[in-house]
């Protein structure tokens, strides 16, 4: 088998970047700039339908006892609701 010589990919700096970057006329930015909004408010508008279905999904009773450890101790998921912000990551 042939030795094959990786190498790292080339990072494109700064000036080559503004000296290979097309460059239009403004009516050209505009049609572009158009086209990208659009396809910018079809992603909100399918990103806002996607919430939707996901907050739209049944729920599922916990059957299993859950704990958190908060300021006041362990609490659990049937027990009484703390002030806000009382419950932290383990």
């Amino acid at each position: 088998m042939p030795d094959i010589e990786i190498t790292k990919p080339h990072r494109i700096t700064l000036k080559e970047k503004l000296m290979t970057h097309p460059v239009g006329t403004r009516e050209q930015w505009l049609k572009a700039r158009l086209e990208l909004l659009q396809a910018e408010k079809e992603l909100t508008r399918r990103s806002d339908e996607l919430a939707l279905r996901r907050q739209a999904l049944p729920w599922v009773r916990v059957e299993q006892d859950y704990s958190f450890d908060a300021e006041p101790g362990k609490l659990s998921l049937g027990g009484p609701v703390p002030r806000p912000n009382a419950i932290t990551r383990v």
